[in-house]
């Protein structure tokens, strides 16, 4: 799994903060990572928010799709890391997801073999 992570522009980033939700988030993967239709790679995205911190967790399944989850933790203290309920992704992620979906296309969906070592060393950086 690749990883990303966005943060305000100017600030910086604590990956600490994250840990216990990317945790999670890895524990919910399926096992074994590859199997039939499933290439056993995909990105998270650890977005640190001025008021929540999300984690966007993204495989890819079935030959193209692109199946996501989204844990979310309030940083007011005593929170706990859950699942969205009436949260998502937002504009600045979709610009991962963007990137990702095309690096997806050029490496594993190519006339070519799929090669997931092409796919994983194609990467971004995003500020929001």
């Amino acid at each position: 799994m690749k990883q990303y992570s966005i943060r305000p522009a100017g600030g910086r980033f604590d990956r600490e903060l994250f840990e216990e939700g990317l945790a999670r988030a890895m524990a919910g993967l399926p096992q074994p990572a590859q199997a039939s239709g499933r290439c056993g790679a995909g990105f998270v995205i650890m977005h640190q928010g001025a008021s929540m911190l999300y984690v966007v967790c993204c495989r890819w399944e079935n030959e193209n799709e692109q199946v996501t989850e989204v844990l979310v933790k309030d940083l007011a203290p005593g929170s706990a890391w859950r699942r969205a309920a009436n949260e998502s992704w937002c504009v600045w992620d979709l610009e991962v997801m963007w990137f990702e979906r095309n690096a997806f296309v050029e490496t594993m969906l190519a006339p070519a073999a799929p090669d997931v070592g092409a796919y994983l060393r194609k990467t971004i950086t995003v500020e929001a």
